[in-house]
């Protein structure tokens, strides 16, 4: 994979990250939740699944005969970079959801369905 990939890859997580993060606390902050919630939600929302990487076998089969280099096709250069994206984030997210739970205070609580329905009964 040519090295120009990586730096495109690494633009693509942190355009992503910061994209979720300020998307979250900015819905967070004009739905009026708690400083929590606007605080860690974003950090929450790190991890990609493997649908990134079933789509991006798709697009690359329809994409396949289209250079970008004598070496490198757009359909090869897709799986490469969603497959690198996701292997990234697979390997911080799960660090960065604990994160956002201990930091939020959510870890350690005991809250049950009754305790939820009775916070928003009206």
């Amino acid at each position: 994979m040519p090295s120009w990939l990586w730096l495109i890859i690494i633009l693509y997580v942190a355009g992503r990250s910061t994209g979720k993060m300020v998307g979250a606390w900015i819905g967070a902050k004009l739905t009026r939740t708690e400083d929590v919630v606007r605080k860690y939600t974003g950090i929450g929302l790190f991890a990609q699944g493997g649908v990134a990487i079933g789509l991006s076998i798709m697009a690359s089969q329809h994409l396949k005969g289209i250079p970008i280099s004598s070496s490198l096709f757009l359909g090869d250069m897709i799986i490469f970079g969603i497959t690198g994206t996701t292997f990234i984030v697979q390997i911080i997210g799960p660090p960065l959801v604990k994160l956002a739970v201990k930091l939020s205070g959510e870890i350690g609580k005991y809250i049950i369905e009754e305790d939820i329905i009775a916070i928003w009964k009206l």
